[in-house]
């Protein structure tokens, strides 16, 4: 398409809000400045940008796509293709479907709200279809079942992400425009006349087979189908898509009941149709004039003009399933007041589920936040007062003292809400919850700080009641609320590996600066290592908070002692620890080699790099941020090394983090109910495995250019803007398999 500007607009046309578009295009004077432009950005190099006073990066990035007819209002459209009301009333009524184009029909109904799932507008989605906008006079009866419950299914869909709130105002739009959503008719109506269109199509199903029908029943609507074996797939087809949309309908019933075993069943059915339905595809024969992209171009002014990445039904299916399943995991997890279980899942989730759509999300929050409580349960006080003991002494819970237990309730207020805002950060996107994430360290840091001064007010008044005049006590609560900090900080690089956040040559300083938290998280283990080594009781899990969840015979928690949170944490932290500085070993190697290079750019700076990936923690008042000139003095200690020593220290490291590992899965098999903490295991263990090979290919060769950057075990191909050699690729394993684990590897 040729870019043409006007020279001589018309003063008549200026600032007047309606006019004939057609006339006055057709006389205004264009010149075609499409060569002009090319060779001008041919000539621009990267970090150059074209500002005029008047039209800067905003305008650009808020400019619209010129003669598109969904992009651009002012486009001339013909009268035919308006949105004609009318047209479409008088019409509808007198369509006949024959089975083949239902199906194709009932695919398109299916893509276009998975489109709308993506953040798109309902009225150039769903409502795109010309039947959706009188549903109630489509004359086939099998289509009009399948219109009206695809409407239902968008309705309910829509209901329960707006209770929810689990996206932002970009990812989500719940307007319909001036189209109704068959409000009218109830869910366990269109359930009913999809099972009625289920038994008609039975019916045709059995007579084209030759085989005996009741003769009392005859078919409610006639089918124009083809003969032979093609019909009977046809008919097949439809009874699959049926079912499913009458399972899906039957979810979003029993979830709005909060029957979450009839939800289980529901999408075991929706899973079980969808590989046949996905695969019938071809079957499909498209009608003309049926959907229409462009016939709702006007009809939603009100919102802002976007254009709509359409979804094909063979990945709408798909996304479907991937739906689906995503539904299973969260109506499938066991209601626990155990904290460290909850944060598990709901990580382990995310991560496994990068692409999350907005309706788990949905369901998700719903489930985990209900009335304020968790799982609708538990109070967050007393999550917390369960999850703080391992760290806190008996007199701090035992409530025996008035002063005591007016500052442990000021404690559980405040961390309650820090930790239900936590929980809730998990129920938005990936990308999203890392930008979150950052805002809720920040509240742990003031969290911590309440609980500091809380700590000291009651050790204080402990050493007077006693007359001691030296303690050696920890803080108990602030040390607690430190551990979560430091384990959100570790969170933040995990899902920048996920979201391939981190550039290639930011590896060395990654790696250095995890290997930091975990120095610092060790320091914090073996201080309070020397209190958890005294008898303590384990406090019982939380009273449920409701009626419901007294009758509902949830397992309780088996207690947790100060002996096992701290082997298992020190166990695992120090196998990851020993990990980390390995990979920073490997990755500083590699960037001494020159396998990876930085930006050649003369505005890079790798200070200011390094200052900018970390700013969020450069506030923090613990752990301390590391400075710059700290790291290039570990880096220069590696890459002056000799490099046969340094990776066989390297090895060593990789060994003992494995032995560790191996003794951690040991515990695995003798305690039950730890899943939460040794599920990491096989995973990291795989990823020491691959990274170890690496090492010995190195040390056989004795040369660090034998090495591949490796995505664990799918390989991604990336130009990385040029800033890898051509014998690097670059890659993660997160995407891919469970999270947790960057790995160098050989290809």
């Amino acid at each position: 398409m040729s870019l043409s500007i006007c020279q001589d607009e018309p003063a008549r046309s200026r600032g007047q809000r309606s006019w004939d578009s057609s006339k006055v295009l057709d006389s205004l004077p264009f010149k075609d400045v499409s060569t002009i432009l090319l060779e001008a950005s041919s000539r621009m190099t990267l970090s150059q940008v074209v500002s005029l006073p008047h039209f800067r990066l905003w305008d650009a990035m808020s400019a619209i796509e010129v003669m598109d007819p969904k992009m651009d209002p002012g486009v001339a459209v013909e009268r035919s293709r308006r949105n004609d009301r009318e047209r479409i009333a008088n019409d509808v009524p007198k369509m006949a479907f024959s089975g083949k184009q239902i199906i194709a029909i009932a695919d398109q109904l299916l893509s276009t709200e998975m489109t709308w799932l993506g953040g798109n507008v309902l009225t150039q989605t769903v409502f795109s279809c010309i039947l959706t906008h009188v549903p109630l006079s489509v004359p086939n009866f099998i289509m009009r079942a399948f219109v009206i419950s695809t409407l239902k299914t968008v309705s309910r869909m829509r209901e329960e992400i707006l209770s929810a709130k689990a996206f932002e105002e970009d990812e989500f739009v719940a307007s319909s425009g001036d189209f109704g959503l068959v409000e009218e008719i109830g869910i366990s109506e269109v359930i009913g006349d999809l099972q009625e269109a289920e038994d008609d199509v039975l019916l045709h199903l059995k007579l084209m087979k030759g085989k005996p029908a009741d003769l009392k029943v005859s078919v409610k609507e006639a089918l124009l189908l083809p003969d032979g074996s093609e019909g009977i797939q046809v008919l097949e087809a439809l009874l699959s898509r049926i079912r499913l949309r009458r399972a899906l309908l039957s979810v979003l019933l029993h979830f709005s009941k909060r029957n979450l075993p009839s939800v289980k069943k529901a999408l075991s059915q929706c899973l079980a149709q969808l590989p046949l339905a996905s695969s019938t595809i071809h079957l499909g024969s498209p009608v003309q004039g049926v959907f229409d992209a462009e016939i709702n171009k006007k009809a939603s002014s009100d919102l802002p003009v976007r254009k709509t990445a359409e979804v094909s039904p063979k990945d709408a299916y798909t996304q479907l399933s991937s739906i689906c399943g995503q539904l299973q995991q969260v109506v499938s997890f066991t209601p626990t007041s155990r904290l460290r279980s909850v944060l598990y899942f709901l990580d382990t989730f995310s991560s496994t589920n990068s692409s999350q759509s907005l309706l788990p999300r949905a369901f998700l929050k719903s489930i985990v936040l209900r009335n304020d409580l968790l799982f609708g349960r538990y109070s967050f006080s007393d999550v917390v007062r369960e999850a703080s003991s391992a760290y806190a002494t008996d007199i701090y819970y035992t409530m025996a003292d008035t002063f005591i237990a007016d500052r442990c309730e000021r404690f559980l207020t405040s961390s309650a809400e820090a930790i239900h805002l936590f929980i809730e950060l998990f129920c938005f996107g990936r990308a999203r919850q890392r930008r979150r994430l950052f805002k809720i360290i920040a509240h742990f840091e003031s969290l911590q700080a309440i609980a500091e001064t809380i700590d000291g007010e009651i050790q204080n008044y402990l050493f007077r009641k006693s007359k001691a005049t030296v303690t050696n006590e920890p803080f108990f609560l602030s040390s607690w609320v430190y551990h979560l900090k430091l384990n959100m900080m570790v969170s933040s690089f995990k899902m920048g590996f996920e979201l391939d956040i981190f550039s290639p040559f930011e590896l060395s300083t990654v790696f250095w600066y995890l290997r930091h938290l975990y120095d610092m998280h060790r320091v914090q283990i073996d201080r309070m290592k020397l209190f958890w080594t005294r008898d303590h009781k384990g406090h019982p899990e939380p009273k449920s908070s409701t009626k419901a969840g007294k009758r509902s015979g949830a397992p309780r928690n088996t207690p947790t002692t100060f002996e096992s949170v701290s082997l298992e944490m020190e166990i695992l932290l120090h196998s990851k620890q020993l990990y980390t500085k390995a990979m920073f070993i490997l990755s500083a190697i590699i960037m001494q080699r020159k396998l990876i290079r930085p930006p050649n750019s003369h505005f890079y700076n790798e200070e200011i790099s390094f200052s900018h990936r970390f700013k969020c923690f450069a506030r923090l008042g613990s752990p301390t941020p590391p400075e710059y000139a700290h790291y290039i003095a570990d880096f220069g200690d590696i890459v002056n090394s000799d490099l046969v020593e340094t990776l066989s220290t390297s090895l060593m490291m990789l060994d003992e983090a494995q032995r560790y590992l191996n003794h951690l899965e040991q515990l695995g098999m003798k305690e039950e109910g730890q899943t939460d903490v040794f599920a990491d295991v096989p995973h990291m263990s795989e990823a020491i495995m691959i990274t170890r090979k690496t090492v010995e290919a190195i040390l056989l060769k004795r040369d660090a250019g034998v090495l591949s950057v490796y995505a664990g075990w799918e390989v991604v191909e990336e130009a990385a803007g040029g800033c890898l050699s051509s014998e690097w690729r670059w890659g993660t394993m997160f995407r891919f398999k469970a999270p947790g684990f960057p790995v160098f590897g050989i290809m």
